[in-house]
């Protein structure tokens, strides 16, 4: 199994023109590999957590119309990160597509934000073939900006992250997911919590 792949540092809105001004320097050291594993076991298991998750504001989507952060409002939803070109995300769609089948009718909004690691990613049209080849029957949105991937805080392709109708991140699954796994049983037992979970009111 291949090995996780990272973010490159620094990379986000308006830095990619840094690469240019520290190529030199980079060729006075060791190659660093494509992908990189998490920096600790920990960080490939699923976690609990109350960070809350950012807003979702994308303009483009494939397989629905536009959909803002006010259209996920109080609704349980799971968000996974990736990108057509990588080997890792492309071994998890066969999960993914099982995650939607499961869950989609018991109230979950799968997401699937594709984020690009490398410029021919960024094409649209490309984006659109590979869900198509896939068979991804969920939303996708298109995060050529990085905006909604750092939102998040997220580091990995691909990264799952799932959020409970408060908008309160409960579960992370980074790297690889495979249907029958210890990780795919306790992302599914996560969902299931969160779909069980009942919208706290309001206080005055």
């Amino acid at each position: 199994m291949g090995r996780l792949r990272r973010a490159p540092a620094g990379v986000g809105v308006g830095r990619l023109a840094v690469i240019g001004a520290v190529a030199a320097c980079l060729l006075a050291m060791p190659p660093a590999p494509t992908h990189a594993k998490p920096k600790s076991a920990k960080a490939k298991k699923e976690q609990s957590g109350r960070r809350k998750a950012p807003p979702i504001e994308i303009s483009s989507w494939i397989n629905t119309k536009p959909l803002r952060a006010r259209d996920l409002e109080g609704t349980p939803r799971l968000v996974e990160f990736w990108t057509f070109d990588c080997v890792n995300c492309q071994n998890s769609v066969l999960a993914m597509r099982e995650i939607y089948g499961l869950y989609a009718k018991q109230g979950l909004r799968v997401l699937g934000i594709h984020t690009p690691e490398f410029p021919h990613e960024r094409d649209s049209s490309a984006v659109a073939a590979a869900v198509k080849k896939q068979g991804i029957g969920y939303p996708v949105g298109l995060d050529n900006d990085f905006a909604v991937f750092n939102g998040f805080k997220n580091k990995y392709w691909p990264a799952i992250f799932v959020v409970d109708r408060e908008g309160i991140i409960r579960a992370t699954h980074i790297g690889e997911l495979h249907v029958g796994t210890r990780a795919w049983r306790n992302l599914c037992a996560s969902i299931e919590r969160v779909l069980a979970m009942k919208k706290e009111p309001r206080r005055s």
